[in-house]
């Protein structure tokens, strides 16, 4: 029994000792570099429950400061992993580009920065390159926390660009990373929230959102806007006048509220309620969901064809079997209401989803049934079930 004892308390205090021994070595590594254990944890739990592959470090951390400077050239395009970006307006006539970085030494990938013109295109892109076909590395280095990027530039004070466009990885989209005064937005994320709050006229708005929420809040008028969602959902609300809308939406809802002109809308929904405010009636409007419901506030001279696979249609105007209609509804698998607008269904669609950013919760669904108490019928109401 002594000796089992004895042996216990043997690999007991060599267990003890592997510990510390860790502990003083991760100590070491922070110190070193000069991080807090915030610092290194910040992102770590981002991927903690992702296996990584193992990667190499050597010692010490990598810097890099570059800045190059551009003819000022209308069109900007910039395409990032982690890197976050700025505008700065200053007394200048040309653009300057300034790149920041620290990471820590690894064999196993490289930062790629690059900035350059073509025609009248500056392309800026700061993004991972792994040097083994098996690593991770942009989970790799956020999983660590002390990946630091930034690419800032700089323009002439009131400086007007005809397009800007931004790709990034796993960053959300909001206006700081922005240029208000471009005729044309091209925003692309592939895990992150895209957030747009517009108070300048736009042309074009095209916006890819691959994992993560679009929100578009546009207090000035916009020619444009197409919208593709692979897995989010999106609240557009334009204040202004709006010329044509087209959005595809394969997993998530979507809630549209236009409280001037539109033109034209084609909205479509895989797996997703489409909850849509019409102040004023557009010239068409093709409104198509796979497996949600449909609730459209529309104006009062509506006519409408809608048709629901597996649901029930309740709708206030008469209902048209034309086979070309200017306004059509189709939910394979939900219901479909067309309602009036009234101001109290405006307040109540943006009370319950949105919250001043990308967060915004999910929608809540009116069951097809509650019509009748919400609106009570009038005389002229045409109901089909």
């Amino acid at each position: 029994m002594k000796n089992k004892k004895t042996v216990f308390l043997f690999f007991l205090s060599l267990f003890s000792a592997c510990l510390i021994i860790a502990c003083g070595l991760f100590c070491t590594f922070l110190y070193q570099n000069g991080l807090t254990w915030s610092e290194y944890w910040q992102n770590s739990q981002v991927y903690g429950s992702i296996p990584l592959p193992q990667i190499k470090f050597t010692k010490g951390i990598s810097t890099r400061h570059q800045e190059l400077t551009f003819a000022a050239v209308p069109k900007i395009g910039i395409t990032v992993d982690i890197e976050t970006v700025s505008f700065v307006e200053e007394d200048r006539q040309d653009i300057l580009v300034v790149y920041d970085y620290r990471h820590p030494n690894s064999p196993e990938y490289d930062i790629d920065f690059k900035a350059f013109v073509s025609a009248d295109l500056l392309q800026i892109s700061a993004t991972t390159k792994a040097r083994q076909q098996s690593t991770l590395p942009i989970a790799t280095i956020t999983s660590d926390g002390i990946y630091r990027g930034s690419v800032a530039v700089h323009v002439p004070t009131g400086f007007h660009l005809q397009s800007l466009a931004l790709t990034t990885s796993l960053l959300d989209i909001n206006p700081s990373l922005l240029y208000e005064n471009s005729d044309n937005y091209v925003l692309s994320s592939l895990m992150g929230n895209i957030d747009l709050v517009l108070s300048a006229p736009k042309q074009l708005i095209s916006l890819d959102a691959d994992l993560g929420n679009v929100s578009v809040v546009a207090n000035a008028p916009v020619e444009s806007l197409d919208l593709f969602s692979n897995l989010g959902n999106s609240y557009l609300n334009f204040a202004d006048s709006l010329g044509t809308l087209y959005i595809i939406n394969d997993f998530g809802n979507s809630v549209i509220l236009l409280e001037k002109d539109l033109t034209a809308a084609t909205v479509q929904s895989n797996v997703g309620d489409i909850s849509l405010f019409l102040a004023n009636l557009p010239e068409s409007l093709n409104i198509y969901t796979l497996t949600g419901n449909i609730s459209a506030y529309l104006s009062e001279n509506s006519v409408s064809s809608a048709d629901s696979s597996q649901g029930s249609t309740n709708s206030y105007f008469p209902l048209t079997t034309s086979e070309d209609p200017a306004f059509s509804f189709f939910s394979a698998g939900g219901n479909i209401r067309l309602l009036p607008p009234k101001k109290e269904d405006l307040d109540t669609l943006k009370a319950e989803n949105y919250s001043g950013d990308a967060t915004w919760p999910v929608q809540k669904t009116v069951p097809a049934n509650s019509l009748e108490e919400s609106h009570p019928a009038s005389g002229s109401s045409i109901w089909v079930k």
